[in-house]
C-alpha cells in the first residue's frame, strides 16, 4: 500500500504461511517503509491501514525522541561507552543476557518434549484479524488492477508437523476462497518439495538437531522456484 502509488507494480506473490498468523508486530524494516511521507499518506489512504495500524511499533514518538535528548540519557549513553571500553564484559552483556534467556527457553523445551513436531493451536481471535488484513490487501490490489498470485507454501508432509489438520484445511479453504472472491490466482504448493529436501536445525547450545518446517536445501529452492514459475505463466507473467 506504501509503496504501490510510487512503483505501480503489476504483480503481487502472496504466500501465507499458518505459522505466521501467529505473529503480532511488524517488522522494523516493513516499517521503515512507511518514513517518506508520501509513502505513509498512501497507506494511510488504503484499506489496509485500519488493520495494520494497531500492530505497528511506535518507534520514533515525539515522548521517545525528547527522551534521547534529554540529559539522563546522554549521561548514560557515554558511561556506558566509557565502561564498555575498559570492561568487555559490560559491552556484551546484552549478548550473554540474550544467550542466558534461549539457553533457558531451549532447555526447558528440551525437558519438556516440546519441538518443532509439537502442535500448536492459532487463536480463532487472531486468526480472524489476520484474515480480516488479507482481505485487505486483496482489496487494495484489485483495486489498483494488482494481479496475485496467492499461495499455500511448501511445508513439509512426510512427517507429522506442527499444525493441527483442522486449522491447516481451513487456511487453505480460506485462501481459495478469497481468491475466487478477489479474483487472485490461487495454487496450493504444499507438496512441492519432499521430505529429504528440507532442512535440520542444530541448536548453536546444546547441539541437538530437529527438524526445520520453513526452510529447505538449495534442490527444495529449485523446486520452489520452478514451481512458482509454472503458476506465473498462467496468468501471463
Amino acid at each position: 500500500a506504501a509503496l504501490a502509488p510510487i512503483y505501480a507494480p503489476r504483480l503481487l506473490i502472496l504466500p501465507v504461511f499458518l505459522d505466521d498468523i501467529r505473529e503480532q508486530g511488524v517488522r522494523q524494516n516493513i516499517v521503515g517503509l512507511l518514513d517518506p511521507v508520501q509513502s505513509r499518506a498512501a497507506a494511510e489512504r488504503s484499506p489496509v491501514w485500519a488493520h495494520i495500524a494497531p500492530f505497528l511499533a511506535r518507534a520514533g514518538s515525539e515522548h521517545e525522541e525528547a527522551e534521547s535528548k534529554s540529559l539522563q540519557r546522554t549521561f548514560e549513553t557515554a558511561f556506558d561507552a566509557w565502561l564498555g571500553a575498559r570492561w568487555p564484559l559490560w559491552g556484551d552483556r546484552q549478548n550473554l543476557r540474550g544467550l542466558f534467556a534461549y539457553s533457558v527457553h531451549r532447555g526447558r523445551n528440551k525437558l519438556l518434549g516440546i519441538n518443532a513436531q509439537s502442535k500448536r493451536k492459532v487463536d480463532g481471535n487472531i486468526y480472524r484479524e489476520k484474515i480480516a488484513v488479507l482481505e485487505a490487501i486483496l482489496t487494495h490490489a484489485r483495486a489498483r488492477n494488482v494481479k496475485v498470485l496467492l499461495y499455500v507454501p511448501p511445508f513439509r508432509l512426510d512427517i507429522p508437523g506442527p499444525y493441527f489438520e483442522a486449522d491447516y484445511a481451513k487456511l487453505k479453504a480460506d485462501l481459495q476462497t478469497f481468491a475466487a472472491k478477489y479474483g487472485a490466482h490461487f495454487a496450493n504448493l504444499e507438496s512441492v518439495v519432499p521430505g529429504p529436501e528440507w532442512g535440520m536445525v542444530v541448536d548453536p547450545v546444546y547441539g541437538f538437531s530437529d527438524y526445520d518446517f520453513m526452510h529447505f536445501t538449495g534442490d527444495g529452492h529449485r523446486r520452489h522456484a520452478e514451481a512458482l514459475d509454472r503458476e506465473l505463466r498462467k496468468i501471463g507473467f
